[in-house]
């Protein structure tokens, strides 16, 4: 069985290596110049809670989120650090796609002082979507917490259809070049679709092992990567075609959710080195993710393997 330590603080050797560049941060982990993994950032149960709940974080915590921003570029918030695609169990995605549905909620109340009825259809979708893919989280929840792994077999085929459903919609986004004039848009279907399909990979974990959810993660890997190429490379390279529509007021806005798109496309890859270090190591998956859950003042704690 794999060794693994829980640190509560960043280690200065750390800290050192990030700022001079031996070490690179990608997504929740933190790699050396040969590409081995030298630890993983993870929440603690305490910030989850807060994150779900929608409260706002304790002072300590807050504080702690702020040292990793200036050290790491991590935007402030956890929304940066989980970016609502874990290994973590169903209940933590369907928290997620909950205060999703919130956000979507207080949008559809602004729509009905609105004349226009097209964009209320509009919203009345999205808010039908994000419903649909909650219920299954919920659903796949129940299930594991009851040992019912049977019912995850036809939840799995739910989740596979919203993956791609969603992954659709960003190809229509861009092919009727509709994803830059509504950009926070895309991103809240590349976000819906990153985590049907980590719910997919999780499902193949539980019923078939950690080599069925690397192949799901590789598939949902290289539809996310397409999908934020698509969105980045008109931004790179002046697609003055792609662009031509974008009000120039916008390009700021444009360019942090751009940040926030390459920063949630980070987190879903580096996860897969947390299914090989499982599988390497023996390590089960309910093991995995309680380390560092009882953890009460901080909102992340930095999970290395020992040496």
């Amino acid at each position: 069985m794999a060794t693994i330590e829980i640190l509560l603080e960043l280690p200065e050797e750390i800290s050192k290596g990030l700022v001079d560049g031996t070490l690179k941060r990608k997504g929740g982990v933190i790699y050396n110049s040969d590409g081995g993994v030298v630890m993983w950032l993870k929440e603690t149960a305490e910030a989850m809670q807060s994150q779900a709940a929608g409260t706002p974080l304790p002072p300590e915590l807050a504080s702690q989120l702020q040292s990793l921003k200036g050290l790491m570029g991590l935007q402030i918030g956890l929304q940066a650090l989980t970016l609502g695609v874990t290994v973590a169990g169903f209940v933590i995605l369907a928290k997620k796609m909950d205060a999703i549905g919130r956000k979507l909620d207080q949008i559809a109340g602004a729509i009905d002082d609105l004349a226009d009825e097209v964009q209320w259809q509009r919203t009345v979708c999205d808010v039908e979507r994000s419903a649909d893919l909650l219920g299954v989280l919920e659903h796949a929840q129940w299930a594991e917490l009851n040992g019912e792994l049977g019912e995850l077999k036809g939840l799995r085929k739910e989740f596979s259809q919203n993956h791609l459903k969603y992954a659709m919609l960003m190809r229509s986004m861009d092919a009727e070049r509709r994803a830059h004039r509504h950009p926070e848009v895309y991103l809240s279907f590349y976000r819906h679709s990153a985590m049907a399909g980590m719910a997919k990979v999780r499902c193949d974990w539980l019923l078939a092992g950690a080599e069925a959810a690397l192949s799901s993660h590789n598939e949902l890997s290289a539809t996310l990567s397409s999908a934020k190429e698509e969105f980045l490379t008109p931004m790179r390279t002046f697609d003055a075609s792609r662009l031509i529509n974008v009000n120039t007021s916008a390009m700021v806005s444009l360019k942090e959710m751009a940040r926030s798109l390459a920063e949630e496309g980070n987190r879903v890859m580096s996860h897969r080195s947390e299914i090989e270090w499982c599988r390497d190591k023996g390590l089960p998956l309910a093991e995995w993710e309680m380390l560092g859950r009882d953890v009460q003042d901080r909102a992340v704690v930095f999970v290395r393997p020992a040496t």
